[in-house]
């Protein structure tokens, strides 16, 4: 098991730079890491929860501060290790924001949400309503088999081909899709779909100088043969 807390303070003050208002500019963010595992014989079971949280004030919108980073993921993996380096797996993860997500703008501005059902509503103001908390949320499975070629403390390498299906819960939710175009700025309506289909990961991770520093890279590819897809929607399993 293992817990890492970090808090993080940015703070730059810019005068009469070409590009830049002038004024300060305040971050401010928290961060959490931790994990739990469970190993015994040929079982080998791993959990990663991580948070991240940050919010801005800058010279453009002076009197507030703005989320700038808002990050919930959970990964839980069984792994049956037939040999020390191969073996089937099952895993499941989670990943959302925990914070409603506004757009907000320095001026009076104008949106108009388009939805799904075809019909638009306006709305004025400062700032728009997007996304509540914990939405959009996206859920992830995968079933198949992993190899690690090299396990060493410097260097730990894992890679999964399998089958994976992904569920992104997001009815009622909007994202920004302005249209430079026009005056006002356009939204648009989000659909909870399904993805079902072929996936490949490979993640490394490793410590160095006797465990002062430590990284982690990981990358992960599905391409599904099995999407909920619109009526008009003509994309391909790679476009997908």
């Amino acid at each position: 098991a293992f817990i890492d807390l970090g808090a993080s303070l940015a703070l730059s003050s810019n005068s009469t730079v070409p590009g830049q208002p002038d004024g300060v500019s305040l971050t401010l963010g928290a961060s959490v890491a931790t994990g739990l595992a469970y190993s015994a014989g040929v079982h080998d079971w791993r959990n990663k929860l991580a948070l991240q949280l940050a919010f801005t004030q800058t010279p453009v919108i002076p009197d507030q501060f703005v989320k700038s980073a808002d990050m919930l993921k959970f990964s839980s993996a069984y792994y049956l290790r037939l040999l020390d380096w191969v073996g089937p797996f099952a895993r499941f993860g989670l990943d959302t924001s925990m914070l409603e997500g506004r757009d907000v703008r320095p001026a009076e501005a104008t949106w108009v949400k388009n939805r799904l059902d075809g019909t638009t509503e306006t709305a004025s103001g400062l700032t728009l309503h997007l996304t509540d908390g914990f939405q959009p949320l996206t859920l992830k499975q995968s079933l198949g088999a992993f190899i690690r070629p090299y396990q060493e403390k410097e260097a730990d390498d894992e890679f999964r081909l399998g089958l994976g299906a992904r569920e992104v819960l997001a009815d009622g939710q909007f994202v920004v899709a302005d249209d430079a175009d026009t005056p006002e700025i356009e939204v648009n309506e989000l659909k909870t779909y399904v993805q079902i289909g072929a996936e490949l990961a490979a993640e490394i991770n490793g410590s160095l100088w006797d465990g002062k520093a430590s990284y982690g890279v990981n990358a992960e590819v599905m391409i599904p043969f099995v999407a909920d897809l619109e009526p008009d929607d003509d994309r391909n399993s790679l476009d997908l």
